[in-house]
């Protein structure tokens, strides 16, 4: 469950995954307010060796 942060604050999630079997990983992140307004948010896919 996502909280909310203090007013005047914000809150920065990430998570990352493995898939087996392939070459690459994924990542993402997301900054919300104390409102719960997305202010950034940014995924990525990394080549893995």
């Amino acid at each position: 469950n996502w909280c909310c942060p203090e007013t005047g604050t914000l809150k920065l999630n990430v998570d990352a995954a493995v898939h087996a079997g392939r070459v690459c990983i994924g990542s993402g992140a997301i900054i919300r307010d104390c409102n719960g307004t997305v202010v950034s948010a940014q995924a990525k896919v990394y080549a893995a060796s």
